[in-house]
């Protein structure tokens, strides 16, 4: 019995991949760091401009970079404003501004969950507290779209 889980367990571990979600980390002034290569690679300029609160997404099987959000504004992998990207309820002086979380049974829809600055400002907007949108990443040619 012992032999036969432990063959189990091995056959398991033979076909599991890593997942590379987070291999790319974009951050402060257009930067970034790609963990999937061997050293890390340092890659410059991004149309991103935040100090605080970035999240990024990434192909599950290949690292390759699919978005990455300051929770107001949206990139595709072209480093270009996704469809309808732009004008989440993010802000860019939240520590975290966004988190993305792949949707459950929906391996190209995600969740980009966004927090506005609440409390910080007397004379500005009403705040609007945590808010979510949905990214299809089988819209716009496969670049994603912003749906919800």
């Amino acid at each position: 019995m012992v032999a036969l889980t432990l063959l189990g367990v091995i056959a398991a571990c033979a076909a599991a991949y890593g997942q590379h979600e987070y291999d790319v980390w974009y951050f402060g002034p257009s930067c970034s760091i790609d963990f999937a290569t061997s050293p890390p690679t340092y890659r410059y300029p991004f149309p991103l401009r935040q100090d605080e609160g970035v999240a990024t997404m990434c192909d599950r099987k290949t690292g390759r970079t699919l978005f990455y959000t300051d929770g107001i504004t949206v990139w595709d992998s072209t480093h270009r404003k996704m469809q309808n990207g732009d004008s989440l309820y993010g802000s860019e002086t939240s520590v975290q501004s966004a988190l993305v979380v792949p949707m459950p049974c929906n391996p190209q829809g995600y969740y980009i969950f966004t927090a506005d600055q609440q409390g910080y400002s007397r004379t500005g907007p009403a705040p609007r507290g945590i808010n979510y949108s949905i990214v299809d990443m089988n819209a716009a040619g496969g670049r994603g779209a912003i749906t919800s």
